[in-house]
C-alpha cells in the first residue's frame, strides 16, 4: 500500500479544512452527502498516509459532484503523487476553472506544469495569478523558478 507523505498530507487536510456548507435549512441532496463523506474519509486516508485509498475515495468524491473544485484539486494531487501526471494535469485544470481561476489553484498548476518542464504554461499562470493577487508570494516564487529555469538568474 502506498502512503502520502506527511507534507500532503497536511496540505490536503488545509485544503479541505473549510468545509462545505448548504445555504439555508434546505434538505442536502444524497450526491451532496456522499460527495462530503467521500472527501472527509479521503482526507481522513491522507491523513493516516493511505494513498490508494484516499486516491479511490477522492476519484469517487469526483465522480458523485463532478463541479467541485476542490474534490478536483484533492484528486489531481493524488494522482500527481502517484505518479499519473498527465491526468493529475487534467484534473487541476479543471479545478481551476471551477474555481473561476483562484490565483493559489493557478500556482499550484504551474508548479506541475514547471516540474513537467512546460515553462511557458507555467509562466502563463504565475503571471496571471500576480494580475490577480499582486501580493500573493507564491504567485512570485512561481515566477522566479520559472526565471531560473530558464537559466535568467538575474
Amino acid at each position: 500500500m502506498n502512503r502520502l507523505p506527511a507534507p500532503l498530507s497536511a496540505t490536503l487536510l488545509l485544503l479541505y479544512a473549510g468545509g462545505c456548507a448548504t445555504l439555508g435549512h434546505q434538505p442536502v441532496e444524497k450526491n451532496v452527502v456522499q460527495w462530503r463523506e467521500r472527501c472527509q474519509a479521503g482526507l481522513e486516508a491522507a491523513r493516516r498516509g493511505s494513498a490508494d485509498e484516499a486516491h479511490e475515495l477522492f476519484a469517487g468524491a469526483v465522480e458523485t459532484c463532478p463541479v467541485d473544485q476542490r474534490a478536483r484539486e484533492l484528486y489531481a494531487e493524488t494522482l500527481w503523487e502517484s505518479g499519473q501526471r498527465d491526468k493529475a494535469m487534467i484534473h487541476m485544470q479543471e479545478a481551476v476553472r471551477l474555481s473561476g481561476g483562484q490565483p493559489e489553484l493557478r500556482v499550484r498548476l504551474g508548479q506541475m506544469h514547471l516540474a513537467r518542464g512546460e515553462q511557458e504554461q507555467a509562466a502563463a499562470q504565475a503571471s496571471q495569478a500576480i494580475s490577480a493577487t499582486p501580493q500573493l508570494a507564491c504567485a512570485w516564487a512561481l515566477e522566479g523558478d520559472v526565471l531560473h529555469s530558464r537559466g535568467q538568474h538575474d
